[in-house]
């Protein structure tokens, strides 16, 4: 995969943050939640504000010899997402239903979490480069930045209907459990998964 490269979110331009942001749609039910937000905008502008823009540092993103976007994840230490965390101001819609599932979300991800996890928040590879190998290139950059921080797994959560979960489970992730409070919105299961290091 020599014709690939890795690069943050800060070394991008508008163009191509505004392709990350579509791209961070497509997964999960960003798409949904990001309707009719506080702040008025598109669902794409919204989550450049909303999700990259905040995790800018975490947010690695893989370009293609033609400077084009093919993949990108977020993912970072639980102190660092701790770090922005505390900071993020949700402007997301006001209904109860999607704040109570925030909220348990990020319980989820920190409270839930060992000082030694690194948690993986989102990760995606554009349709152009899907089922291309690309999502060993992007696993083994968040293993290779894991174990740089001396992190002894990754922790991440995956819906139940993504296909992406058996790939998941082919590369050694082990289910830590089911939760259903998803449901009420998405009718869907979050798995939450890890890979040990």
């Amino acid at each position: 995969m020599d014709n690939f490269r890795f690069v943050n979110l800060t070394e991008l331009n508008n163009l191509h943050i505004i392709e990350v942001a579509k791209l961070l749609l497509e997964t999960g039910y960003y798409e949904y939640i990001s309707q009719n937000n506080k702040l008025g905008l598109s669902p794409t502008h919204f989550q450049k504000i909303q999700t990259l823009e905040p995790y800018a540092p975490y947010v690695h993103v893989l370009i293609d010899m033609n400077d084009e976007i093919a993949g990108f994840f977020i993912a970072a230490t639980k102190q660092q997402i701790e770090k922005v965390e505390k900071n993020l101001k949700n402007w997301y819609h006001n209904a109860t239903d999607i704040e109570n599932i925030l909220e348990r979300l990020t319980h989820f991800y920190i409270d839930e979490s060992l000082e030694t996890d690194f948690i993986l928040y989102g990760v995606a590879v554009s349709s152009k480069w899907r089922g291309k190998g690309l999502f060993k290139v992007l696993y083994n950059e968040q293993v290779r930045l894991a174990k740089e921080k001396s992190c002894s797994r990754i922790i991440f959560v995956v819906w139940k209907s993504n296909p992406a979960l058996n790939i998941y489970i082919n590369y050694g992730a082990k289910i830590i459990g089911e939760f259903n409070f998803t449901d009420s919105w998405f009718k869907d299961k979050l798995i939450k998964c890890y890979f040990n290091l």
